[in-house]
């Protein structure tokens, strides 16, 4: 995957993980809901 992004996006997310990736890494975000709080957590 890393062939298939443009060096802008490269250095991107080599600064998000806080190294370089390697070419033979494959990358992928999700984006998940927070669990809900039960009123106990919200009085925390």
């Amino acid at each position: 995957m890393p062939k298939e992004l443009s060096p802008g996006q490269k250095t991107v997310i080599d600064n998000l993980l806080g190294r370089r990736i390697m070419e033979n890494e494959a990358i992928s975000v999700r984006a998940i809901e927070p669990p809900a709080l039960t009123d106990q957590r919200r009085k925390s």
